[in-house]
C-alpha cells in the first residue's frame, strides 16, 4: 500500500526540478500535499521510511522484542543521514556560490576544509547509528540488514527515476 502511494502520487514532488517546486497552499500544507497534489519531500521520506520498516521486519525476521528497538534506532539512523545530507548540500551550495564570485583561494580552501570536516563527522555519526541498529540483531540479521540497506537505496533511486520519467511524459 505504501509503495503504491509512493509510485502513484508522491514521487512527482521529487521529480520536479528544484526551482519548479511550488509552495503548498495553506489548506494543503497541513496534509503534506502540495498544490499539484504531489507529496512534499518530507512526506515522501516518511512513506519511504514506513515502507522500509515493513520490508526490514520481513527480510530480517525480527521478533516483537527486536522490532520496537529496531524501528526506533532505524529511524534515528535515517534522521542522521538526512541531517548530514542537508548540511552537505548547503555546504556545496556555498562552495558553488564562492566559486561563482571568484572569492579567492583562502575562502575556497576554508569551505573545502569545512566540507571535509562535515564528511568526517557524518561518516562517524552514521557508523555510530548503524552500530546502534545492529546492536540488537543476530549476526545473520546484521548481514541481512546490510543487504537490505543496499536494496532499499536501489529501490529508492529506481522509484525516483520512474517518477521523473512519469513527470516528463506528462
Amino acid at each position: 500500500m505504501v509503495l503504491a502511494a509512493l509510485l502513484g502520487c508522491g514521487a512527482e514532488a521529487w521529480a520536479q526540478p528544484a526551482g519548479a517546486r511550488r509552495t503548498p497552499q495553506a489548506g494543503r500544507a497541513q496534509t503534506g500535499v502540495g498544490e499539484n497534489g504531489a507529496l512534499r519531500p518530507a512526506e515522501f521520506a516518511e512513506l519511504v521510511d514506513a515502507y522500509a520498516v515493513v520490508q526490514a521486519q520481513k527480510l530480517l525476521g525480527l521478533d516483537e522484542e527486536q522490532y520496537g528497538q529496531f524501528v526506533t534506532r532505524f529511524r534515528s539512523l535515517q534522521e542522521v543521514r538526512r541531517k548530514y545530507a542537508g548540511e552537505r548540500l548547503r555546504a556545496i551550495q556555498e562552495l558553488n556560490r564562492l566559486t561563482r564570485r571568484d572569492s579567492g583561494n583562502e575562502a575556497l580552501e576554508a569551505q573545502l576544509k569545512a566540507i571535509d570536516a562535515l564528511d568526517a563527522t557524518a561518516a562517524a555519526e552514521v557508523r555510530k547509528a548503524v552500530a546502534a541498529v545492529e546492536e540488537g540483531l543476530s549476526i545473520p540479521q546484521r548481514a541481512r540488514f546490510r543487504v537490505f540497506e543496499d536494496l532499499m537505496e536501489r529501490r529508492k533511486f529506481d522509484l525516483l527515476a520512474r517518477a521523473r520519467s512519469r513527470a516528463r511524459s506528462r
